[in-house]
């Protein structure tokens, strides 16, 4: 169905003028909240999930928030979790962090609920990025609830000093939906039926809380958009121990080191050290298998999975980036026939090699895993550009997407196709939430399985994956098989 074909029925709808309701309150497990109300949607920002593990209690797995009696403002949003400061979403760090924040139909009732976890490369990010606020679920019936969460050094440091838990971060996200299990009722949503979503190191995330032994039973669909990771998927402890030295002495560790001497060191200390070495690891407690191995088993959580990535992932890469430089173990012959293959440059087999390696092949992979074990999946390719963007992209970049799901497209963006994609991504997302089935007027040809992928571009229709000769050979040099 190509796009342009429903222009004649296109009815452009102008918001209504801004119109502010009386102040929403809802109590809590932990105590009374009061947001905002505007234009039919309620929003509470910055509500504490669980107890936030500072000083003495840094690197431990969160616990519950302290109760309080007086009415909590949550009019604003909650401080990003430690990171690099120029990459801080909103300016503001602190590790006083685990905080969520909701977006709800004014008068929502047994509401369907997304829990939104932010990308960032486990390292930075927030849940308050302008292109990921949720009033555009709730506009649509749908209650939106972003998740902060622990990062970088934080999030992901481990040593033998402080036990065997590794994936603070991961924790926290586990947290953060026993939270909303107890809690979403009271804001008008339904606890029994919840999709978590996230996307690049958050679609990660989600991969991984369908394989954790921890978060059985607390969703039941879940959306991963350009997961990473790759076909081997988390480090093993081993390797994030020897990372994790490695951050430690560039924040200023010498001598000894004690659960006492890494919880002295300065958050700022940390915070300023790069950590894209760290992330999730299989510590034996939060994750015992990685997910390519538990899917490939049948362990993962038996929810219908909505899964894809975008044509252009390879934009994380830099400008000058070579075939060479993006996987250790593909040599001078790898490279001259994917190049062969792929039938372009240096830098675009670059791209390509880094998209199908590290995001669209192990995505397929874990999706026909799923698909095997029984249970429902619907794969997507994004490969749409916007309309502003055209001139600069030769295609749909990573995270390209998330202004289309979460119906929050920057003004500059008012071409009428622009407009009939957020209907359609964003339509389909919601009616995955609703019922775990995409089913939806902007793309009602999306078939159930892996044998085709619906597309997002100006065609905007279900298409057989074609041929993986790509896939199958990358997959060859790079699964852990291979490795």
């Amino acid at each position: 169905m190509r796009l342009a074909a429903v222009l004649a029925g296109l009815v452009l709808l102008v918001s209504p003028a801004f119109a502010q309701a009386p102040m929403p309150r809802v109590t809590t497990a932990s105590g009374p909240v009061v947001g905002v109300t505007a234009d039919g949607v309620s929003s509470f920002k910055g509500i504490p999930y669980a107890a936030s593990p500072v000083g003495d209690l840094r690197w431990t797995p969160p616990k519950p928030a302290k109760a309080w009696t007086a009415d909590l403002d949550a009019k604003n949003f909650g401080p990003a979790c430690m990171q690099r400061q120029q990459s801080a979403s909103d300016g503001e760090i602190s590790e006083d962090c685990l905080k969520l924040s909701i977006w709800a139909p004014e008068k929502a009732s047994k509401a369907p609920v997304i829990v939104w976890l932010h990308g960032g490369g486990h390292a930075n990010g927030s849940s308050a990025d302008k292109y990921t606020t949720g009033a555009g679920f709730a506009s649509d019936g749908v209650i939106l609830v972003g998740v902060n969460y622990r990062l970088g050094a934080f999030g992901y440091f481990t040593n033998p000093a402080l036990g065997k838990a590794a994936n603070f971060g991961l924790m926290d996200q586990i947290a953060a939906l026993q939270w909303v299990k107890a809690n979403i009722a009271a804001f008008g949503g339904d606890p029994a039926n919840v999709t978590v979503m996230g996307e690049s190191s958050g679609g990660e995330d989600v991969l991984a809380l369908m394989v954790s032994p921890l978060a059985k039973g607390l969703f039941a669909h879940a959306i991963a958009e350009s997961p990473g990771g790759g076909w081997w998927g988390p480090a093993t402890a081993e390797d994030m121990r020897k990372a994790s030295d490695e951050v430690a002495a560039k924040a200023g560790v010498t001598g000894a080191v004690t659960a006492k001497t890494l919880r002295a060191l300065p958050a700022e200390a940390l915070a300023k050290v790069p950590t894209f070495g760290l992330g999730l690891s299989i510590d034996g407690v939060t994750l015992t298998e990685s997910p390519q191995a538990a899917f490939a088993a049948g362990h993962a959580a038996p929810v219908p999975l909505l899964i894809g990535t975008n044509s252009g992932e390879g934009s994380l890469l830099g400008e000058d980036a070579k075939p060479e430089g993006v996987f250790d173990n593909l040599g001078p012959e790898d490279i001259a026939k994917l190049k062969a293959i792929y039938k372009k440059d240096d830098h675009g087999a670059a791209r390509d090699i880094f998209r199908d390696g590290f995001f669209a092949g192990p995505v397929l992979d874990i999706a026909k895993a799923h698909e095997k074990a029984g249970q429902a999946v619907y794969l997507y390719r994004f490969d749409f550009r916007m309309s502003v963007l055209r001139s600069r992209r030769p295609d749909a970049y990573h995270g390209s997407e998330l202004p289309f799901v979460f119906s929050t497209l920057p003004p500059q963006a008012a071409a009428v196709e622009d407009s009939l994609m957020l209907g359609a991504l964003h339509g389909c997302w919601a009616a995955f939430a609703r019922t775990g089935q995409p089913t939806c007027q902007w793309a009602p040809s999306w078939g159930k399985g892996t044998a085709s992928w619906m597309v997002f571009d100006e065609d905007l229709s279900d298409r057989p994956i074609g041929s993986t000769e790509v896939i199958d050979y990358l997959r060859s040099k790079l699964s852990p098989a291979a490795r």
